[in-house]
């Protein structure tokens, strides 16, 4: 998860911040919008410049999108429905290492494997 924060940093100035925190936004995708959010209502407030830090670096707009995908790729995510994992994660008999966000994906997870499994031994024995 994500906060954003506005602070006056000695070396550059006024900043807008992501930072990993246990409360917050949950996507990279979100915080991003929030911080851009954040610097256009701040720069309304003062005509000021900007800028973003994300993980102690300075990045653009365009750097900051492509962090979130970034981010977004090294988060873990259901093993079936692709959300990101948070809080409580569920898994079932048949996944090697999956896990998933609810015990309905793992339900799902489990049935595709029996079939699957159902079908393979029918056509090869």
């Amino acid at each position: 998860m994500y906060i954003v924060c506005r602070s006056n940093d000695e070396e550059y100035g006024n900043v807008i911040t992501i930072l990993h925190a246990e409360e917050g936004e949950q996507s990279p995708f979100l915080a991003v919008e929030d911080a851009k959010k954040q610097k256009r209502l701040w720069q309304q407030e003062e005509s000021i410049k900007v800028r973003f830090i994300v993980d102690n670096q300075i990045l653009t707009p365009l750097g900051l999108d492509k962090w979130a995908r970034s981010e977004y790729d090294s988060l873990p995510k259901c093993g079936e429905c692709y959300r990101l994992l948070h809080g409580e994660v569920y898994n079932n008999a048949m996944s090697d290492s999956a896990l998933f966000c609810s015990i309905i994906c793992a339900a799902r997870h489990l049935d595709r494997q029996v079939e699957y499994q159902n079908d393979y031994e029918e056509f090869y024995f």
